[in-house]
């Protein structure tokens, strides 16, 4: 939507020159506000080892395999010693992914944080009346609310909606 007057585009966050940026654009001109390009949390789609409980449930399999592992290598090593090898490396193995999917879990809890923080203004910006008005995260799943610059508005859209700035 634009002005009818100007012919300038509505106020609103638009993409900045940086991907994954928006600017504030106040009606007139670009601002210096600038956020992240807002994530709907549940667009995002999931592949593989992406969940923390599943890594943690592969992450105690390969602990376990390792272990068994090694006492086999110490059986091993009685018996022949050259023998001892094999199980020793496979063990090794196991345990260094065992490790890597016990790091890959804290890694993935602070992706999911990163990416279903709302993306709303908090409340000592919102005091200090830093936060241009815009549509920011409302809190629930797939909503957003209208800012106006002092306080939160009973305006509400779907994530990602256009629609013009409420009067």
């Amino acid at each position: 939507m634009s002005d009818p007057i100007s012919g300038n585009p509505a106020p609103g966050w638009y993409a900045a020159d940086v991907v994954g940026q928006q600017r504030w654009w106040d009606g007139d001109s670009w601002t210096t506000y600038s956020r992240a390009t807002p994530v709907d949390p549940s667009a995002i789609r999931r592949y593989g080892w992406s969940t923390p409980t599943r890594s943690i449930v592969f992450g105690v399999v390969f602990a376990v395999l390792a272990l068994n592992g090694l006492g086999l290598t110490l059986f091993t090593l009685l018996a022949n010693p050259l023998l001892a090898i094999v199980p020793l490396a496979l063990s090794l193995t196991l345990a260094v992914g065992s490790v890597a999917l016990f790091l890959n879990v804290g890694k993935l809890n602070r992706y999911e944080a990163e990416t279903t923080r709302a993306q709303s203004p908090t409340a000592e910006t919102e005091r200090a009346g830093h936060i241009p008005p815009g549509w920011y995260g409302s809190g629930v799943a797939g909503e957003e609310r209208w800012w106006d610059g002092a306080a939160w508005t009973a305006h509400a859209r779907p994530v990602g909606a256009t629609s013009t700035p409420p009067n």
